[in-house]
């Protein structure tokens, strides 16, 4: 589990953590403890696929929507449908090596800069080297992690990542 937000890894730190998912050792975790910390370790930031690049201010009303056929990993979102949140929404930048389990589609204000709808993983696996790695925006608040849907992805795919 990794939950430390603005932090940075001092190289050994970082070489340590991504040798061990690489070699095996499960990582997961949610919200900015992943991926809102480590920002300037690249290796650590290519373990988790991802990084936050902006949130809106406070908290937001989304829909959290349930990838139908995830290219893996469906087990984490079995049963799940697509439900609504209030809470912190992630801008997030990430890349093709993740399955992604379950996203969110940011909609432009009037005051934005860009125009048109922007969808987000907001709940995604990954392999490095062997070991699992398991991501969830969601979680600003405790009561983020009570939503019975998000509770039961959070425990499976935590689950899910300490499998080898």
């Amino acid at each position: 589990m990794h939950s430390w937000s603005g932090g940075e890894l001092p190289p050994r730190q970082e070489g340590n953590l991504v040798a061990a998912v690489k070699a095996g050792t499960g990582f997961a975790g949610w919200r900015g403890g992943v991926i809102g910390t480590n920002v300037r370790n690249a290796e650590y930031l290519r373990m988790v696929g991802s990084r936050s690049l902006w949130r809106g201010d406070g908290l937001q009303e989304f829909t959290v929507r349930i990838v139908a056929m995830p290219d893996r990993d469906g087990v984490i979102t079995k049963g799940i449908e697509d439900y609504g949140v209030v809470t912190e929404h992630y801008w997030v930048l990430t890349d093709a090596h993740n399955s992604a389990l379950a996203t969110s589609v940011l909609v432009p204000e009037t005051t934005d800069a860009w125009d048109v709808p922007v969808e987000f993983p907001v709940v995604w696996t990954r392999r490095w080297g062997v070991g699992r790695v398991f991501v969830c925006t969601l979680g600003h608040r405790v009561a983020d992690l009570e939503v019975p849907q998000t509770a039961t992805m959070v425990g499976r795919g935590v689950t899910w990542a300490a499998r080898t």
